[in-house]
């Protein structure tokens, strides 16, 4: 027994002498997560041979060697699936990643397009409202141009009223002026005309009175020489000539019959 246990010690020494491990370490590296990958790999070579003795230490040996290769492959089985849930949680994280840079572009740009869509929008408002303004202010202007042309014409036609105003007024003063200047003069000639006419019959009549009072004179005195109440005949034929004529024939006839 002593004799298996020491080659087994042996060929477990020999196992172990035999028996490398190499260590690959990877990196792998994405835009946000860095994942390091360690592999080892561990193989053994054993040789029957080392082993000495009887049967069973042979039989011990190899199924110790089994046993080591079992556990082997099983560590490389847990290492390998190791490496791919890494490798599953570095795919994971890369389509994590890609998609949350496909969502941060697709945000980026609906924010880009709404920016642009209510700059666009603010610029039309603001455009329409200048151009309204604008429309405004030429309303505007050309209600006071019209209103300045009313107001002009208004007061070009009040002037001219009041200058035609004026005009007839002056017209007509000059009219009356001139009536009244016509009609004075032709009152003055005609009192002209009359003072110098009745200063003339009076003059004729005059004359007329004197003569006719002379022959009355001479007939009356042939009266008073008829009869003394024919006297009162004849002082009263004084005042007609005519009259006194006819006083004083008929006194004297009525003398004569008397």
């Amino acid at each position: 027994m002593e004799g298996t246990f020491e080659n087994v010690l042996k060929a477990s020494s020999d196992i172990t002498k035999h028996t490398t491990t190499t260590t690959t370490t990877t990196t792998t590296t994405t835009t946000t997560t860095t994942t390091t990958t360690t592999t080892t790999t561990t193989t053994t070579t054993a040789a029957v041979a080392v082993v000495g003795g009887g049967g069973e230490g042979a039989v011990t040996a190899v199924a110790i060697v089994v046993v080591v290769i079992v556990i082997v492959v099983v560590v490389e089985a847990a290492e390998a699936a190791t490496t791919a849930a890494a490798v599953v949680v570095v795919a994971i994280v890369v389509v994590v990643v890609v998609v949350v840079e496909l969502v941060v572009v697709v945000v980026v740009v609906v924010v880009v397009v709404v920016v642009e869509v209510v700059v666009l929008v603010v610029v039309v408002v603001v455009v329409v409202v200048v151009v309204e303004v604008v429309v405004v202010v030429v309303v505007v202007v050309v209600v006071v141009e019209v209103v300045v042309v009313v107001v002009v014409e208004v007061v070009v036609v009040v002037v001219v009223v009041v200058v035609v105003v004026v005009v007839v007024v002056v017209v007509v003063v000059v009219v009356v002026v001139v009536v009244v200047v016509v009609v004075v003069v032709i009152v003055v000639e005609v009192v002209v005309v009359s003072t110098s006419s009745s200063s003339s019959s009076s003059s004729s009549r005059s004359s007329s009175s004197r003569s006719s009072s002379s022959s009355c004179s001479s007939s009356s005195s042939s009266s008073s020489s008829s009869s003394s109440s024919s006297s009162s005949s004849s002082s009263s034929s004084s005042s007609s000539c005519c009259s006194s004529s006819s006083i004083s024939s008929s006194s004297n006839s009525s003398s004569s019959n008397y």
